[in-house]
């Protein structure tokens, strides 16, 4: 008949549980090995001085009783693991012990063999209060015991020997379980602490990963706001002269050649000033409503459309909330440079239900927007960083033929500094 698939489980979990158990029992061993001894040496002396266990099967039994009753010290780290384990183990050793002082009724037999259940009793059970509890009781129990089978005129000078024998046993028993717990503890916080230090170690790389995408994410996003839009709208002005020349419009090319220049040497003076606050981690000095001024007029120069502003000055913002906004700013105005085709625009930053709100808008062709969600355009999803890392929200507000409004929300904290 074939055993049930819990069997083989079932044996390794007790397999498992055993070995676990023994395994810590190295601290304790010697205690084991001493109190072995010493129930070897009641045994010799108790055969030396009892007749009655010349007899064989009296022997047999006696045998047989002392060697489970020592092999039982030996396991009482595994009654020690449950309540109803510790009271189960206390009855069969207890049950073997009067056994045995019944069989051969000799007063240091009885003596040693209670001793040794009154140490093992507060290792036994737990907490301290019920294990001193259980110790008086064995004590009175021993008492009565010697005063039936021995008489009571040698009561009192049994319990003169018995208390202070059972104070010394209870003691060192206490220290000795004492001790062994502290350096459990320690030995417990010391794994404890040694998988802190692998989890700090892991963590730290974790982290390190993070600071150095978070960084480069960073450097992209400065460089696509400074680099890549300068460089377009010089690229932008200089087809434009190239048109003007050969329509035969030599001036109105050269000033928008001067124009270019100066984008360029802007650009590179943005460039420079980036690489600073990237190397210093201190950004410049700034003021966010002359930022978007010049925003608008620089456009307004590049493109011929009127850039319609509306400015709350007395907004809270910090510097580097700021920092965000002229970059989303100036990124918006040349998607609106670049794709919108439109007669007109608008920046718009006021304070709106508690927010922030920036809207960046135009009058043009429009587009899809979830589709263009979809191509993933670098510009907006710069944008859609800046406003994540302030806790902002953005939308894209536009149909195909009406227009188009980037739509930029964030939360005003009360540590905000009023520009």
């Amino acid at each position: 008949m074939n055993s049930s698939p819990e069997s083989p489980n079932l044996r390794a979990a007790v397999r498992t549980y055993l070995s676990e158990t023994f395994s810590n029992m190295g601290p304790v061993w010697p205690f084991f090995a001493l109190v072995t001894v010493a129930m070897i040496v009641i045994y010799g002396i108790t055969l030396a001085n009892v007749p009655a266990l010349h007899q064989p099967w009296l022997l047999i039994v006696f045998t047989v009783a002392m060697i489970l009753h020592t092999a039982l010290h030996w396991c009482s780290p595994l009654a020690a693991k449950s309540p109803t384990a510790s009271l189960l183990y206390l009855f069969v050793q207890l049950s073997l012990l009067l056994g045995m002082v019944f069989l051969t009724r000799f007063e240091p037999l009885t003596l040693g063999l209670f001793m040794g259940m009154a140490g093992e009793m507060l290792g036994v059970i737990r907490p301290l209060k019920r294990s001193i509890f259980a110790v008086l009781a064995l004590i009175a129990t021993v008492l009565l015991l010697h005063g039936w089978m021995y008489g009571w005129v040698d009561a009192w000078s049994f319990f003169i020997t018995l208390f202070p024998l059972t104070f010394f046993v209870v003691i060192y028993v206490y220290l000795f379980t004492k001790q062994l717990e502290e350096k459990q503890r320690a030995e417990s916080l010391l794994k404890e602490l040694e998988v802190a230090h692998k989890q700090l170690g892991e963590y730290a790389v974790q982290i390190e990963d993070l600071t150095l995408n978070n960084e480069r994410q960073r450097m992209a996003r400065e460089l696509h706001d400074t680099l890549s839009q300068g460089l377009a709208g010089v690229i932008l002005q200089l087809e434009a002269a190239w048109q003007h020349l050969e329509n035969g419009n030599s001036e109105k090319a050269q000033a928008i050649v001067k124009q270019a220049g100066t984008r360029a040497r802007s650009t590179l003076a943005e460039a420079r000033q980036v690489i600073d606050d990237l190397r210093n981690n201190t950004p410049a000095a700034i003021s966010l409503d002359e930022y978007i001024r010049d925003r608008a007029e620089h456009f307004t120069s590049l493109t011929g459309l009127p850039c319609e502003l509306n400015l709350d000055a007395s907004l809270p913002i910090n510097n580097e909330l700021a920092q965000h906004i002229e970059k989303i700013v100036s990124e918006g105005l040349t998607n609106i440079l670049r794709h919108a085709s439109a007669s007109k625009s608008w920046v718009s930053l006021h304070r709106e239900d508690g927010l922030v709100r920036l809207e960046i808008g135009d009058d043009g062709q429009g587009f899809d927007a979830q589709e263009l969600a979809s191509n993933g355009h670098y510009g907006l999803v710069g944008i859609r960083e800046r406003t994540r890392l302030n806790q902002g929200t953005f939308q894209i507000q536009s149909t195909p033929g009406k227009g188009t409004c980037l739509v930029v929300t964030f939360p005003i904290s009360m540590d905000m500094e009023t520009l």
